[in-house]
């Protein structure tokens, strides 16, 4: 199943912290995010994506294996910065499928 995810800081403030506090979360939590992020991409599970430019935004295009939705809640779950962000998840068909609709 193909999914369309972007997510908003819920904490824009929370880049403002006190520099011991904003390198614990970046140690903590995005670079070890960011590096399962780019091994699921080499995994073609991300198809695509990563931060607005200039921005904490993120989006990404990613390809789970399942008839569930409850997958992409595992697949989110389990990225460590998952707590500090509100996330947006679309369900999409594949061109493939869309064309099998029409016939």
């Amino acid at each position: 199943m193909l999914y369309h995810i972007s997510a908003d800081l819920i904490d824009p403030g929370i880049v403002a912290r006190s520099p011991d506090e904003f390198h614990r979360l970046v140690s903590q939590s995005v670079r070890p995010s960011v590096e399962l992020l780019k091994r699921l991409e080499q995994e073609r599970v991300v198809l695509a994506g990563g931060v607005q430019a200039s921005s904490p935004k993120l989006f990404f295009i990613i390809q789970l294996a399942g008839t569930s939705h409850l997958a992409v809640r595992q697949f989110l779950a389990q990225l460590p910065i998952y707590p500090y962000y509100r996330w947006e998840v679309v369900p999409l068909e594949s061109v493939s499928e869309w064309e099998q609709f029409l016939g």
